[in-house]
């Protein structure tokens, strides 16, 4: 989600989100390098906390050798493994949270 108001338009503008913290709601997001932003992985449950619940989505999720996508696939590769772990593990260690919306979060 943008931190400004962006007016929609038939002429579509390019809104760059990865450019700088400020340009998302909230403003966390993590440095990848020099000049580029992203988000943290591991919220699973979109509570805005990534912590222990998380990693109990995490766990049921690696048991089970799921593929396809899940909330627990942090690096979007289609399936939940270790990989995934090692991004969830230092923004739990580090307890990162994050403005969330919940309520515009869309659930099955």
């Amino acid at each position: 989600m943008s931190a400004d108001s962006i007016q929609i338009s038939t002429n579509p503008q390019l809104y760059d989100l990865s450019e700088s913290p400020g340009k998302v709601y909230g403003s966390e997001l993590k440095l990848l390098k020099t000049g580029l932003y992203g988000l943290f992985a591991g919220d699973s449950n979109y509570d805005g906390t990534i912590d222990s619940t998380d990693f109990g989505l995490f766990s049921i999720a690696g048991s089970g050798a799921v593929y396809g996508y899940a909330v627990s696939d942090y690096n979007l590769d289609g399936y939940v493994t270790a990989f995934d772990f090692n991004l969830f593990a230092p923004n739990r260690k580090a307890g990162i949270t994050t403005h969330i919306i919940t309520n515009l979060i869309l659930k099955k």
